[in-house]
């Protein structure tokens, strides 16, 4: 429904990110969306979280969502190519250098739960490895699906399904009540895909992934990668446990 933009802030000289809607989506529903997203962003300042600069609105009436702009590269760009021409992978030490990208990714995940607010849509692909100098800061982006974290059950129960299937943990695939362990279920697809070079389940069809999601199991990372440590990887399983009382407590 999005579109993000390079853009200038005049006052400033600077380049920034500006996300709107694009003009098919200019329906009440999708703007309270995005203002919505926008607020929540601005919720969570935390140097591995985007930063938002301003809330505004342009001639159509439609928000406009200032951002930092970020050069860098897509987590998923540098997980799918091993010689991505970027070389910001420690060639020497490539799985230490993806576990460091993934502590980044939990500390925002885990500041973002204290402020009771729930992602939902973790995954490679909203992960920008920014390029400050020699070194990269992992960055999570796109709060578009994200909710709060509520004692009221009503406030967490959707019978929509929204996400990412290949990261979605059962519960969100069935449409069910959801807390920081649906977050930490897609964390742990995450380190999975990180250790491995693949996903616990790659499936073409949308609907065969969002049906297998809890009811079949996936080969322990260890089938593809044998020297992985044993606690390690019952430290993956654990986080993606089909269901939520066996995974951990909270991201630490």
């Amino acid at each position: 429904m999005g579109v993000v933009r390079l853009a200038e802030q005049g006052a400033l000289r600077r380049e920034v990110a500006v996300k709107t809607l694009r003009d098919d989506f200019l329906e009440q529903d999708f703007i309270d969306r995005l203002l919505r997203e926008a607020r929540i962003t601005g919720l969570v300042e935390h140097p591995n979280i985007v930063p938002i600069y301003a809330l505004q609105a342009d001639e159509r009436g439609a928000p406009l969502m200032v951002m930092k702009r970020i050069e860098g590269v897509a987590w998923r760009a540098l997980l799918r190519n091993p010689d991505h021409p970027s070389q910001i992978v420690d060639r020497d030490d490539a799985l230490g250098w993806h576990l460091r990208t993934f502590l980044g990714v939990c500390n925002a995940v885990a500041y973002a739960h204290s402020r009771g607010i729930l992602h939902l849509d973790l995954k490679p692909d909203n992960v920008i490895l920014a390029i400050e100098g020699h070194r990269t800061r992992p960055t999570v982006l796109d709060f578009g699906v994200s909710r709060l974290i509520t004692s009221d059950p009503r406030l967490t129960l959707d019978s929509s399904v929204v996400g990412t299937p290949h990261y979605m943990s059962p519960e969100q695939a069935r449409g069910e009540a959801i807390d920081s362990k649906t977050d930490q279920y897609a964390v742990g697809v995450m380190l999975y895909q990180a250790v491995t070079s693949r996903l616990p389940r790659d499936r073409a069809s949308v609907l065969e992934l969002l049906n297998e999601v809890g009811h079949k199991g996936f080969e322990p990372p260890s089938e593809h990668r044998p020297s992985i440590p044993r606690d390690f990887e019952e430290l993956i399983l654990k986080s993606m446990a089909p269901s939520r009382r066996d995974r951990f407590v909270t991201m630490y």
